[in-house]
């Protein structure tokens, strides 16, 4: 995640400068402190990944990806075959 902010940025060195202050900042607190930053950071990276599991959901419905075809995927990736759905289900 750092390196793609460090990749978008315009200013990747002072983004780095900003990240390495937090750093040291979150060095700087009680043991307490440090456990509430790591809990909402925890937090913080739960809702982005729901956030971006709810997307990828979204496109695949769009694009006519259902369970089976994931299926499908995978045993073409692991056996170098596709499976039908019908088979699997025996």
């Amino acid at each position: 995640m750092l390196t793609q902010v460090l990749r978008r940025s315009r200013h990747p060195l002072t983004v780095f400068a900003k990240v390495n202050d937090i750093l040291r900042q979150i060095d700087e607190l009680s043991e307490l402190g440090r456990e509430f930053v790591r809990k909402r950071l925890k937090q913080k990276l739960e809702q982005e990944w729901q956030a971006a599991a709810a997307e990828m959901r979204t496109k695949a419905e769009v694009e006519g990806v259902d369970q089976r075809v994931i299926d499908e995927a995978v045993e073409q990736t692991r056996y170098g075959k596709v499976v039908p759905a019908a088979e699997q289900a025996r």
